[in-house]
């Protein structure tokens, strides 16, 4: 792989913690986030965007020689979620489609979305991929379809 890695919710949790352990394995990597950028490094390219923005994802995907997309973004508060459905959903269904479809056009095909222990709800012990989706916020059923569209996109 000689491309970057384009690493969403670069800011958050997360994303943070992978920014910092992409580029100490020498990745090359573009942040891609609705915040106020830091200055650029030699490993890191800041782009300010939001995951509505299609055209503007697609421009820095393009820009960057990405093959690569790493998915952490979301609006990421459960209890937040049922006081902001309509909110939740457009930050983390539609956000999550565009980026799919901005990597369907661009011919990214290697992509890791980060989901979300939400998708199963009030779960009782261990938990496996393979247990029941049941979530119980709208955090949570925007994290099953996000789970559900990357099934689509990879057909």
């Amino acid at each position: 792989m000689t491309g970057s890695v384009l690493l969403t919710g670069s800011t958050g949790l997360v994303g943070k913690r992978l920014l910092k352990q992409l580029t100490s394995l020498g990745h090359r990597v573009v942040t891609y986030d609705r915040s106020s950028p830091p200055p650029d490094t030699e490993s890191v390219t800041h782009v300010q965007g939001d995951l509505g923005d299609l055209p503007r994802m697609l421009a820095a995907i393009n820009a960057r020689d990405v093959d690569r997309i790493v998915h952490t973004a979301a609006q990421s508060h459960p209890k937040l979620s049922l006081s902001f459905p309509t909110a939740t959903f457009h930050a983390n269904v539609t956000g999550t489609l565009n980026l799919y479809e901005a990597a369907r056009i661009t011919g990214v095909t290697r992509i890791v979305n980060y989901s979300s222990e939400r998708a199963y709800g009030n779960a009782e012990g261990f938990v496996r991929e393979d247990h029941a989706l049941r979530p119980t916020t709208p955090y949570g059923v925007t994290k099953v379809t996000g789970e559900l569209l990357g099934d689509v996109w990879r057909e």
